[in-house]
């Protein structure tokens, strides 16, 4: 990290002085005081002076990538990682490299387990509390459009059948995609129902005859039929597509 060294009347000046010009927070940076005494002119007693030198310190991205990297080294997975990008808010770390199924895991609980942890050692590391989001080649991207497809088809069996349609468990930032993906369909409300980890979201029909279709019984719940809405193993994991070009 580059140094910078800055004089003031007072460190705290000196420091101020630093900050504005590496535009950081007193959080983000180390502060070393090179100088700091009192200057007599003609044997009087003059101003202060104070010199410092102050180092930004590592961002939470920069922190959270190193930590990637050195769970990645000890898997002994063929991937490297770097920082796609980071405000105040969040940092996100993107994950390269072949063969990322056993880093993402099944419907991605590995790579969402390895966030939480990467997120709780960069903030006991840096003292601050930012966003860490772990991705590994845009796998999040397609798993969104996923659940948007899933999202749809959940809404028009809803409508269709005039019952409510049950989705598998999946973790909060999954469930929110659902239900912004549904937000504008005025023929459905979503709710999340149960406790985590088991905790999933349910699509309702709002009001109007449901429409006829063979084999359902009026007021009857109607069984989860493969035409209505496909399991979600039909939709293949990410980690099983093909490679990536």
């Amino acid at each position: 990290m580059t140094s910078i060294e800055k004089a003031g009347k007072t460190v705290d000046e000196a420091v101020e002085r630093a900050l504005q010009e590496l535009g950081v927070t007193r959080q983000e940076v180390e502060v070393e005081v090179l100088d700091e005494e009192p200057r007599a002119l003609f044997g009087i007693l003059g101003p202060t002076y104070a010199l410092v030198r102050v180092t930004p310190k590592p961002t939470p991205g920069q922190v959270a990538k190193e930590v990637v990297s050195e769970v990645l080294q000890a898997m002994g997975a063929d991937a490297t990682a770097e920082v796609e990008m980071e405000d105040r808010e969040q940092a996100t770390i993107n994950i390269k490299g072949q063969d990322l199924g056993v880093i993402i895991g099944r419907r991605g609980q590995t790579l969402g387990a390895l966030q939480h942890l990467i997120g709780l050692i960069t903030t006991r590391k840096t003292n601050l509390h930012k966003r860490v989001v772990l991705d590994a080649e845009e796998y999040r991207a397609r798993r969104e459009e996923t659940l948007r497809t899933i999202a749809r088809r959940a809404a028009d069996r809803a409508v269709e059948t005039g019952e409510d349609v049950s989705l598998d468990p999946m973790p909060a930032s999954e469930r929110r995609i659902v239900h912004l993906a549904l937000a504008d369909d005025l023929r459905v409300a979503t709710r999340s129902v149960g406790q985590d980890p088991m905790r999933s979201l349910v699509v309702s029909p709002k009001g109007g005859a449901p429409r006829q279709r063979r084999g359902l019984v009026p007021g009857r719940r109607p069984q989860r039929l493969p035409e209505q809405l496909p399991p979600r193993e039909e939709f293949p994991p990410i980690e099983e597509e093909p490679p990536l070009e």
